[in-house]
């Protein structure tokens, strides 16, 4: 008989960047097609269209101190604090 090996997921984390980026921040920029041609719509209407389709109104930006890996460092005390295991034995 096979040994089964089970996971339980008892907690989790994230981070979540403190500056905010909407979608007026692109209001300037020029939006182009796959060939680099300027799309025909205006700036306003590409990013409607965008906001339509996938209904993000806002990013949310790393500042330049921080790298991946102190992201996922973030995220992983957030992890071990809500799952309550000690660090060590894990």
């Amino acid at each position: 008989m096979e040994a089964t090996r089970r996971s339980v997921i008892v907690g989790s984390g994230s981070y979540l960047p403190e500056r905010r980026v909407a979608n007026e921040h692109f209001a300037a920029h020029v939006f182009c097609d796959l060939e680099g041609r300027p799309l025909p719509q205006t700036t306003e209407e590409t990013i409607a269209k965008f906001v339509a389709i996938t209904g993000i109104a806002e990013r949310r930006w790393v500042g330049d101190d921080l790298v991946a890996s102190d992201i996922g460092a973030l995220a992983a005390e957030e992890a071990l604090a809500s799952s309550g295991v000690d660090r060590e034995s894990l």
